[in-house]
């Protein structure tokens, strides 16, 4: 589709910044991001270099606490609970950062 028309709008300087902001984040163009965000299309949200560490980490962290889970199911089932409880936990925090990476609100409160 061929973009012919420009559109103008005022915005205060809070909002113009806002407006690069989340841009930025997104790795769209200011054009590109309102539009999304008018037409309620879903905004995926780039994570830094740093947070992408930390959800690889994260993610590495649950494989393996469920495998300590399943090593000490039938020799410790009481401690094999305890270790898929922080599994668990590990869980809600990367669905938290994938809803919040896939633009989408997430059900957890934070």
């Amino acid at each position: 589709m061929n973009k012919e028309i420009i559109l103008r709008f005022r915005v205060t300087l809070l909002e113009s910044e806002t407006i690069k902001h989340r841009a930025e984040k997104t790795n769209l163009t200011i054009s590109d991001y309102c539009r999304n965000s008018i037409f309620n299309k879903r905004i995926n949200y780039a994570l830094s270099e740093e947070e992408e560490k930390v959800y690889k980490n994260l993610t590495r962290f649950n494989n393996d606490f469920e495998r300590l889970a399943n090593y000490f199911k039938h020799k410790d089932p009481h401690f094999s609970n305890e270790i898929r409880k922080v599994a668990q936990e590990i869980k809600v925090e990367l669905r938290y950062i994938r809803d919040l990476r896939n633009g989408r609100k997430s059900n957890i409160s934070k």
